[in-house]
């Protein structure tokens, strides 16, 4: 199979933050085991890649512009939908077309019509599942908000459908799946990866026991309910960091916390290495991900983690931390509070965890992402 030629096509900055580095750890293993034929994106930061691997199908105006400019109920749609059509003229012969839910459709239909199979990834839980999840939530805390528009919806379980291959990122996105139908024999587990020479273990300046949450503070990761088993826990010598960007369905749920001298909220931070090193374990009790690369990042630090059923987590219940389920308060607090008790169990989970990130590299990552493509092939 060396002749296998693959084109992958993402629309974000290849190389960007959230999947544009998912994406790039993707395309640099189909490049490295000699698979890359191109790689289609709006941008590129991946300047380690031969400039006539790459295309580029760009928005017609600066993406911040066109945030602001549309609703944001539809922006995604309209964003994907151009990228899609920009693309397809970058779309010629190959084996295998890789693409990503909800922007891939125009191209599908060109590369099934020059032969080519095609791959889409399973980043996050079936979109039926996202949806229900979310909505469950809205209406728990009166978010009357849409969890993603009808078209997106039905664009991405139709995208799903049609793929003769999906790469999932978690046997949570495995099981999401299934539920809905698909075959087993259609799917590939391949988490993702951390770099664990950037996130590694460091010296904490202060004995504050501290809890962090890192991601995007938003209902659909379960923020409100780590804020409600921290306000009633009441830990002594204790404070919680909150380290993200507020989304609105969330706001009004946060607000009633700002002024807790124990609860911090960092904002945004660019680099959070040193956010995870200063803190004593990483909690993140999410409604839903696919498998979130905060949760790699925190293990790789050395953190002991506290994590949901629906986080996507490599972590080993009982062994580099605590999964359990979601929506589940009583547990939260039970937890974090045997950590706050037991100081050599979090040195010993702490270091557990490391160990078990340092197994998922992003070149681990890449390998798997053609090892799904073989079996694909092998398949036909």
């Amino acid at each position: 199979m060396s002749d296998l030629s693959v084109i992958y096509s993402v629309g974000v900055t290849l190389g960007g933050g959230g999947y544009g580095n998912t994406a790039y750890h993707a395309v640099r293993g189909i490049y490295r085991n000699g698979f890359l034929k191109r790689v289609i994106a709006t941008k590129t930061s991946a300047l380690d890649l031969p400039v006539d691997k790459v295309r580029i199908a760009a928005l017609p105006v600066p993406e911040g512009l066109l945030y602001h400019a549309l609703p944001h109920s539809i922006y995604a749609d309209v964003k994907d939908s151009y990228y899609d059509w920009a693309a397809t003229r970058h779309i010629d012969q190959c084996d295998i077309f890789h693409g990503w839910v909800h922007q891939m459709n125009r191209q599908v239909v060109r590369a099934r019509a020059l032969g080519a199979r095609v791959v889409t990834n399973g980043a996050s839980s079936h979109p039926q599942t996202q949806v229900r999840l979310v909505q469950e939530e809205y209406a728990r805390f009166g978010v009357s908000a849409p969890v993603m528009s009808q078209r997106a919806l039905e664009t991405s379980s139709r995208d799903l459908a049609d793929a003769d291959h999906i790469i999932a990122a978690s046997e949570f996105v495995v099981r999401s799946l299934v539920q809905a139908g698909f075959d087993e024999k259609k799917i590939s587990l391949v988490p993702f990866g951390v770099n664990s020479q950037r996130f590694t273990p460091g010296i904490k300046r202060d004995k504050l026991f501290r809890v962090i949450f890192s991601g995007t503070v938003t209902l659909r990761k379960g923020i409100q309910y780590l804020l409600q088993a921290w306000d009633e826990l009441r830990l002594k010598n204790a404070e919680l960091w909150i380290v993200g960007l507020v989304a609105p369905d969330a706001a009004k749920f946060v607000a009633q916390y700002r002024s807790r001298e124990d609860i911090i909220f960092r904002g945004f931070i660019s680099d959070p290495v040193d956010a995870y090193q200063q803190s004593s374990i990483f909690v993140f009790p999410s409604i839903e991900e696919g498998s979130a690369l905060v949760t790699y990042e925190a293990m790789a630090c050395g953190l002991p983690v506290i994590v949901s059923e629906n986080s996507g987590s490599i972590a080993r219940d009982g062994v580099d931390g605590y999964i359990v389920p979601i929506r589940d308060v009583a547990m939260l607090k039970e937890r974090v509070e045997g950590l706050y008790q037991n100081v050599d169990l979090r040195h010993t989970m702490g270091q557990s965890a490391r160990l078990r990130a340092q197994e998922f590299t992003w070149e681990k990552y890449g390998d798997g992402v053609v090892a799904a493509y073989r079996k694909l092939m092998e398949q036909k």
